[in-house]
């Protein structure tokens, strides 16, 4: 037995589609504003958006970084993630029930 198909037999995600899936909960902790004090590069991301809610409010605003670098910073790589994702997950929903769609969703796609 090969190591994808011992993955796939425990419903298993591989590494990189758990990072992919921690960064998205990242972002939508962020949405809920629910996020650690020292992560204000996501609160001015945020703030970037309006007040009220809209249809469109899980539409993240990703600006271009400077540098090459940049696009190894956490909070880039979480919202370009979080833009991959499809549109019924991007949605507000209790966290438990968003992790388990996205568990889903990861296990599908990877």
């Amino acid at each position: 037995m090969t190591s994808a198909e011992a993955l796939t037999s425990l419903q298993w995600v591989p590494l990189h589609a758990r990072r992919f899936g921690h960064r998205c909960c990242l972002v939508h902790d962020a949405i809920k504003g629910k996020i650690p004090e020292h992560f204000d590069v996501f609160k001015s991301t945020m703030s970037q958006q309006h007040g009220y809610n809209t249809r469109n409010a899980y539409m993240l605003v990703i600006s271009k970084p400077r540098i090459e670098c940049g696009k190894n910073k956490t909070y880039y790589k979480a919202l370009t993630d979080w833009a991959l994702l499809p549109t019924e997950l991007k949605k507000l929903m209790p966290k438990r029930i968003f992790k388990y769609k996205l568990k889903q969703f990861l296990l599908h796609q990877f």
